[in-house]
């Protein structure tokens, strides 16, 4: 298997109490099996702990039981009480992965971080966007691809990768979309709600790897549903709503860019919203 990741990918480590963000707030955490039976046979009050907030969703996923929409081991500190009775290598798949992501494609997988993150956003910001790879013996995935579109977007997105230019953005930035959203967080509905579409973009550096990350992210693998204007519009709309955001209040473009990744990548509903308009 043939596995590709960011120069900085590697770099990534989690600043925990340090950090100004609660990654897992009003996530739906989905325990995976092996952590699962892990958790019922901890023999102590905290593994009754475990076995209490833990049940069986109508499809069939075993999950923590939210507590005013929060994870039921998030404490008032905003730490994982997880982590920090049990350790690091005993979080479920979900908490351990975050912020990473991974998608396969047969015999390559593709690995980032997700900006919504703000340790990762730090890292994609102030990095360009250099792509590494190394092989190791896993066997390569079985998958349905369309050859020629794959080879078609994977030109695509070297092309775009490597024009150190201005990108041409490809969609208008209209604010009326915001107003469809479904929103995580207030902040976000107080921000997005209210932006001025009129705002002349300035190209920075960081907004240029912001670019480049979700096209990274997301064009490469549009080869699943064949949406390939997905990413494109996603992109330009991002970059936008990004800068404007960092003019229109008391975000930095580095809080800015969280805050979009949070409501739009971190919600099935909002990201369609891209791939219907």
């Amino acid at each position: 298997m043939i596995n590709i990741y960011p120069s900085y990918y590697k770099s990534f480590k989690c600043i925990a109490g340090n950090c100004p963000d609660t990654c897992c707030a009003k996530w739906e955490i989905v325990v995976d099996g092996d952590s699962a039976n892990f958790y019922k046979g901890i023999k102590t009050p905290f593994g009754e702990r475990l076995r209490a907030s833990m049940k069986v969703d109508d499809d069939g996923d075993t999950i923590f039981i939210n507590k005013n929409n929060r994870c039921p081991f998030l404490n008032d500190s905003g730490l994982c009480d997880i982590y920090t009775e049990l350790g690091e290598d005993c979080l479920c798949r979900t908490c351990e992965k975050f912020p990473r992501f991974s998608v396969c494609f047969g015999g390559t997988t593709e690995y980032g971080l997700s900006l919504s993150c703000p340790a990762a956003c730090e890292l994609i910001m102030n990095n360009d966007l250099a792509l590494i790879s190394d092989i190791d013996d896993s066997e390569p995935e079985l998958n349905e691809l369309d050859a020629d579109l794959f080879l078609k977007l994977k030109g695509l997105r070297e092309e775009i990768l490597s024009n150190r230019g201005t990108p041409e953005l490809t969609s208008d930035f209209d604010t009326e979309l915001f107003k469809s959203f479904e929103y995580l967080t207030e902040k976000g509905r107080e921000v997005f709600l209210n932006l001025n579409s009129n705002i002349e973009l300035r190209w920075s550096a960081e907004l240029r790897r912001i670019y480049d990350y979700y096209i990274y992210r997301y064009l490469l693998a549009s080869v699943y549903d064949g949406c390939e204007s997905f990413a494109l519009k996603l992109s330009s709309f991002a970059v936008r709503a990004i800068f404007a955001s960092s003019q229109c209040g008391d975000l930095s473009l580095s809080e800015a860019a969280v805050l979009f990744s949070k409501e739009i990548e971190h919600s099935d509903y909002n990201l369609s919203l891209f791939k219907t308009t």
